[in-house]
This record gives structure tokens, C-alpha cells and sequence, in this order.
């Protein structure tokens, strides 16, 4: 997403993605030559990362040397959210996708920014989707966002989406949210397609921005646009729903199709288990088997681009496979006996299909059982659905929840002070004193907040 973005924005997140993902410390000449700017250009963007005023970016200097003082995949999602949501070029595109058929200066306004500022962003815009197989088109001065392959062209909004937002902002709100997701599981129940929780919810963005999609004209099997009014309302009717569906029954039926595929993946899977003699009433091989086949499927119709999606994985892929290596090579050898389509797409991701499977049987890393407090501010039942959530994939560590919906009391707060639980996982910031490890997540999880918690019980 490079392209969206100003020469200074992209050198900030290099350094926050090196000092974060790859190495604890980095010299004063090592970013210079990573970004090849000058000496007084790296002083400046780490003088504009404290700009942000946030503890957690907070740098630790001896003489040249820098690291950060909280290594943390959410905080650099955090701060690549912040400067995405400040650049033009991401404010002009979100405009244009949300509402198309509309001119230079309705987009402007939206942006709060100059007609000529908005202008000059459309060439950025079109380098990024020009990448991605898409393009921006114009119509008698009107602008929208248009593909050879318009589901291909709903994966990569959704992944924009994603990047860009909360799960949760990105809907109009928290109860078309779940309203959505109901109608979800409901349709694909009939395809015996079980999506883990991280799936199901990006699939539910998915699904919703099929349904703007087809509200805006752009149909699946249809070339002509402008054939329908876009809504300008948050109100979804029952047309425009089963229309969205219709992009869900083709994943749905292609789950199907490719069953041949998902017994050869499986039956690798069970050989591995049993050659390293891992205990098999722990490590359930269908669940592991799942987890891949589904990443693989919604892979399957991102084709173009399949590294755009679910990039965050990605970081930590080769870092799992070189660690997981009798697994990497099972897995792979899977793939290279397939004759099957999937064949190219699984070769692309084995680095991220390795992480998904160490996502389902973390103790490939430490075998250490820990004790994990799950605390939300919204109250029992929601720290209780966290719980199950922490709990679907880490298996073998002691979980529980509590509500604090009005506040920590104080036998829980001496609960934590004294250090009763490995690791704290909660929907707010705590001002407490804990020697173990403090994870933030979102009220909703996904991936990033799954790695976050990975990377507390497993580091």
C-alpha cells in the first residue's frame, strides 16, 4: 500500500516494521541505508514518531543505537492505521469506493481537503489498484473503482478495509455487524464450511462489501454499470443482501469442489503427527486441516495478488517455517504431488500456511502450560466469548474471564498485583503493576490481536 502513501509516511513504517518483526536494535546508519535518505532525514522521522505522544513507541538510544522499548505487533498496527487514515490518497479512495459516480470536488469535500489536493492523489490511487489488477475509471466526470474481476476486486477492498480500520468501524455499525454475520453462518453452514473465528470475521467485511458492490451497480456477472441508484443508507434491504450472498455461495460451492484436495492435506498432516509422535487427542489433525484448506479457498479467489491478503500472517511466516521445518517439508510435499489448481497458490503461501498450523498447535514453540486472565469492559458474557476465542487456539494453557464492566475490584486487582496469572489479556489498558504480560486487544478480535497473544505466550 506503499503507493497510497508520502515518502516520509513509508519511511516510518519501515523503521516501526524492522525494529518490531526483524531486530531488536538498529543504527542511526542502518536505517539511513535501509531508507536511503540522509542522516538529518532519520533523525527527523524518529523526531515525528514521538509526535504521537504514545508510551509505547517510545525509543531506548545508546549512542547511535535504537530499539523501541515495547516491541509490539498491535502498536504498529496502531500507528499504520494512524498515518493511513491521515494521508489524502487514503481519504480520496475511501470516498470513491463508498461512494462512486460521484466528482473530484464531492470527493475533496469529503477529505476536507482542495479539488487540486484530490486531484493529484488519483494518480496514487490508480498505481495502487493498477497492482492489484484493478483500476480507477471515470465517466462523464465521475469516478469509480472498476476490474477484469470484480470478486477478486471485493478481496482487495476488504483487505483495504481491514488495513485501514477496525473490524468493527467498518461497518456502519455493531448491529448490522451481527446481523450480518448471522445471515453469514447461516449460508455457509450448508457447505459444511467451518470458518474459524479470524476467518468468519473477515468474510463477514467480505460480505458486506459484496452487498455495497452490488448496491452500487457493479455486479458479478454483469458488465454494465450505473444500472442501479448506490444506498445512502445505512438501512440494508433483503435484495441487496441476497445479492452479497451470491459471492458467498461461489466460495461456499468452491469449498466443495475441492474436497480431493483437503483428504491429500490431511493425510500429511496425520503422518507428521504421528512420525514426530505428537499426542493426537491434543492435536486434532482435522482442526489443523481446516484451518489450512480455508486459508487456501479464500486464497483461491485472491488469486491476482495472494500475498495482499492477510499480509500480517505473513511477517511471521518465514519465521515459522524455518523453525517448523519437518512440518514446512510435509506440508510442501503436499503441494508439489498435488495435481490439483491449488498447486501454484499453496507453493505462493507456504510461509503463511505454516504460521496458521503453528497458530493451531503453538506448543511446536514453548510446551509450557500458562495461567491467562481474559478481561473485558463490556462485561462477563463478552469477556466469557473472548475466552472461548483465546481458548479455540491455545488449547493446553489455563484460561479464565471476568467482567469489569464497572471497574476491577479490588480482590481482582490484588489478584493481578500479586501476580496470579502469566499473562493479562484485556480490552482496555490497565493501570496496574504486573510482572507478567499485558495484551490489549480489540473488542472484536482478529489476526493482529491473535498474534499479539501469540507472541505473549510464546515469547
Amino acid at each position: 500500500m506503499k503507493q497510497l502513501l508520502n515518502y516520509q509516511e513509508n519511511r516510518i513504517i519501515n523503521i516501526l516494521k524492522e525494529l518490531t518483526i526483524y531486530r531488536y536494535f538498529m543504527t542511526l546508519k542502518e536505517i539511513q541505508e535501509m531508507n536511503q535518505c540522509s542522516d538529518r532525514t532519520v533523525l527527523n522521522d524518529l523526531k515525528f514518531i514521538e509526535t504521537f505522544h504514545d508510551p509505547k513507541l517510545e525509543f531506548n538510544t545508546i549512542g547511535d543505537t535504537v530499539s523501541l522499548k515495547h516491541r509490539s505487533i498491535g502498536n504498529l498496527r496502531f500507528v499504520y492505521q494512524q498515518i493511513l487514515n491521515q494521508s489524502n490518497h487514503v481519504n480520496i479512495l475511501l470516498s470513491i469506493f463508498f461512494n462512486p459516480y460521484q466528482s473530484i470536488d464531492f470527493h475533496a469535500e469529503n477529505a476536507h481537503i482542495s479539488a487540486s489536493h484530490a486531484q493529484r492523489s488519483l494518480s496514487n490511487i490508480q498505481a495502487f489498484l493498477n497492482e492489484h489488477s484493478a483500476s480507477l475509471s471515470k465517466h462523464k466526470g465521475y469516478y469509480y473503482i472498476n476490474a477484469k474481476s470484480e470478486l477478486t476486486l471485493r478481496f482487495l477492498l476488504t483487505d483495504f478495509l481491514v488495513d485501514v480500520r477496525s473490524l468493527r468501524q467498518s461497518f456502519p455499525d455493531q448491529k448490522t455487524m451481527v446481523e450480518l454475520l448471522q445471515r453469514l453462518k447461516t449460508e455457509i453452514s450448508q457447505y459444511d464450511l467451518f470458518l474459524d473465528e479470524l476467518h468468519l470475521n473477515h468474510l463477514n467485511l467480505f460480505f458486506y462489501v459484496s452487498i455495497l458492490r452490488e448496491s452500487q451497480g457493479f455486479e458479478l456477472n454483469s458488465k454494465t454499470l450505473f444500472g442501479k441508484v448506490p444506498i445512502h443508507s445505512n438501512v440494508l434491504t433483503e435484495s441487496q443482501i441476497q445479492a452479497g450472498l451470491e459471492a458467498i455461495k461461489i466460495i461456499g460451492q468452491s469449498y466443495l469442489d475441492n474436497k480431493a484436495l483437503k483428504n491429500e492435506i490431511l493425510n500429511e498432516v496425520q503422518i507428521f503427527l504421528t512420525e514426530q509422535k505428537f499426542n493426537t487427542d491434543i492435536y486434532n489433525e482435522k482442526v489443523i486441516t481446516e484451518s489450512i484448506y480455508q486459508l487456501l479457498i479464500l486464497k483461491k479467489h485472491y488469486n491476482g495478488h495472494p500475498k495482499a491478503f492477510l499480509r500480517r500472517s505473513k511477517m511471521y511466516g518465514e519465521k515459522f517455517r524455518l523453525q517448523n521445518k519437518l512440518l514446512s517439508d510435509k506440508i510442501g510435499q503436499a503441494v508439489f504431488d498435488s495435481q490439483y489448481e491449488f498447486t501454484e497458490t499453496i507453493a505462493r503461501n507456504i510461509d503463511e500456511i505454516i504460521f496458521w498450523v503453528s497458530m493451531e498447535i503453538p506448543d511446536f514453540i514453548i510446551p509450557v502450560s500458562k495461567k491467562i486472565l481474559v478481561l473485558s469492559d463490556f462485561g462477563d458474557n463478552h469477556a466469557y466469548d473472548l475466552q472461548l476465542f483465546v481458548r479455540n487456539h491455545f488449547t493446553q494453557h489455563t484460561i479464565c474471564s471476568k467482567g469489569i464492566l464497572n471497574g476491577i475490584s479490588p480482590d481482582l486487582k490484588n489478584e493481578i498485583e500479586t501476580n496470579q496469572y502469566d499473562i493479562i489479556i484485556s480490552t482496555t489498558y490497565l493501570d496496574i503493576l504486573h510482572q507478567g504480560t499485558t495484551v490489549h486487544i480489540n473488542d472484536y478480535p482478529n489476526e493482529t490481536d491473535l498474534l499479539e497473544i501469540y507472541r505473549a505466550i510464546n515469547y
